[in-house]
């Protein structure tokens, strides 16, 4: 959709998972707990944010490409690695979190199983919470595990996302940034979002920030048809024009 969208007015680099081989086709539903070893250890912050600056780092070297001008995109979990690339590589002119979120992740789990659910009686929200703070704490015991699990993940990938931030990586950087987040996303609360942009703006960063009515984390609204993700692929036309706002091409 990104390639689609630059209609020639960039160049795009899409960087896989460490771990996963090139042209790799697994089933469209497939645990976690049944991919590659190699995958359940590479699959880390640290790791994923090293595999893009190494990628963007080659791409710099290419002809044709200006290193003087780079967005960095992320949706969902790879906000956070588009953020702390972003930190990494002062070189890295702009870049855009999609439905990241902005403290840790914990933050996330907390705040929606507080939410009131049907059918909830006094102190269910509370008891929700508190299993997942003494589940937490359960990955912190044994952080580099590959073979002990937590909401589908292995603790060694819990324990390197949940230390770190969307906001405290973007603060860590220079780039200028985009963050879109939908109201309507169930994964992680548009509070999350309000968090990011208030720390970004309350230490005086430039952020463009949408905050999308009605949109879920892929930024589908219910009036939007079945299929193509037309809510995802306009909020990237969006970021680009951002990006290459009275610049002409950019590499």
């Amino acid at each position: 959709m990104l390639l689609e969208e630059a209609k020639g007015r960039a160049r795009i680099l899409i960087v896989e998972k460490p771990g996963v081989k090139y042209l790799d086709d697994p089933p469209p539903v497939r645990p976690v707990e049944k991919a590659s070893p190699e995958f359940l250890k590479e699959h880390t912050l640290p790791r994923w944010a090293e595999a893009n600056v190494a990628a963007l780092r080659a791409a710099w070297t290419l002809e044709g490409v200006e290193p003087g001008r780079t967005l960095v995109v992320g949706h969902s979990e790879g906000g956070i690695v588009a953020a702390r690339v972003a930190a990494e590589l002062p070189k890295v002119t702009h870049v855009a979190t999609l439905a990241g979120g902005g403290p840790s992740q914990l933050f996330d789990f907390v705040a929606n199983n507080a939410r009131t659910r049907p059918g909830d009686k006094p102190g269910d929200a509370a008891r929700r919470v508190q299993r997942v703070l003494d589940e937490w704490a359960g990955v912190l015991k044994d952080p580099e595990s590959t073979s002990r699990f937590w909401l589908g993940h292995p603790y060694r990938r819990w324990s390197s996302f949940l230390k770190h931030s969307v906001t405290g990586e973007l603060l860590r950087a220079r780039a200028r940034v985009y963050a879109a987040h939908g109201t309507r996303d169930p994964v992680i609360p548009v509070a999350a979002h309000d968090v990011l942009v208030a720390e970004l703006r309350a230490r005086g960063r430039e952020v463009t920030a949408e905050r999308l009515e009605g949109a879920d984390h892929g930024f589908q609204t219910e009036g939007m048809k079945e299929g193509p993700p037309a809510g995802m692929r306009a909020v990237l036309g969006r970021v680009l024009n951002w990006f290459l706002a009275g610049e002409g091409k950019a590499g």
